[in-house]
């Protein structure tokens, strides 16, 4: 959904190029092939995709995200509204006070250590 009204946005805005990072890898392969349960979803975002022309969609792993993760974090606290949920999207055309640290972070290109599970011959299922 959060990639459908950021699309929706962008065209409204008239914003491109665009690039579009997400740590979600199975969103990007949503949009790559089918998925019956999200395919009214999934179509109208490869239908903004083709009106855009100039997108381009990225994996990123999460501590490369942070920013993203820190706006979905203020949206979570902005979302409810009289106990409803209220969902308005919020175009932001600098980096807010709250994004500041992370924003910075991810520019600054620094390395940060990524802990990745073993896999053992125990957990591999053929």
């Amino acid at each position: 959904m959060a990639l459908l009204l950021g699309l929706q946005i962008s065209l409204s805005h008239n914003f491109h190029p665009l690039i579009i990072e997400t740590d979600l890898q199975v969103l990007l392969s949503m949009i790559r092939d089918d998925n019956a349960l999200y395919s009214h979803l999934i179509l109208d975002c490869r239908s903004l995709l083709r009106q855009l022309q100039h997108v381009e969609l990225r994996h990123i792993y999460r501590e490369a995200n942070s920013v993203a993760d820190s706006m979905a974090k203020f949206g979570m606290t902005l979302a409810l509204v009289d106990g409803q949920q209220s969902w308005h999207p919020l175009c932001f055309m600098s980096p807010s006070p709250f994004v500041l640290s992370a924003f910075n972070k991810d520019c600054s290109e620094a390395v940060t250590a990524r802990t990745v599970p073993l896999c053992t011959s125990a957990t591999l299922s053929v």
